[in-house]
């Protein structure tokens, strides 16, 4: 994911890492996966980054600070689009109901 300046790269051992493009430096590294990451989405207005992993887990960070801002359980599997999307949408500063 490319936006506002910042590169977010995903791997198999389920970090997510923020790149600076204008300097090309790592800037920080987001911890807390514990399956390789299967979406990530970012908005740079609220400076949140939420990611869903294969095993269902979704986490959303604050850019900026790099605090865990919430982590919550999807469905696992290529089926996790539910839980993509609710990170989409936690990321964007909307809150996720129970049931959506």
């Amino acid at each position: 994911t490319v936006r506002d300046g910042m590169l977010f790269a995903a791997s198999a051992d389920g970090n997510v890492k923020q790149f600076d493009l204008a300097t090309q430096k790592e800037v920080r590294n987001f911890f807390g996966n514990t399956d390789w990451i299967f979406a990530m989405d970012y908005d740079p207005s609220t400076h949140r980054i939420a990611s869903g992993a294969f095993d269902g887990t979704v986490h959303i960070w604050n850019t900026e600070s790099g605090v865990s801002l919430i982590t919550f359980k999807a469905r696992p599997g290529g089926a996790t689009a539910t839980g993509i999307h609710a990170a989409s949408v936690q990321a964007r500063g909307v809150k996720r109901h129970a049931g959506s």
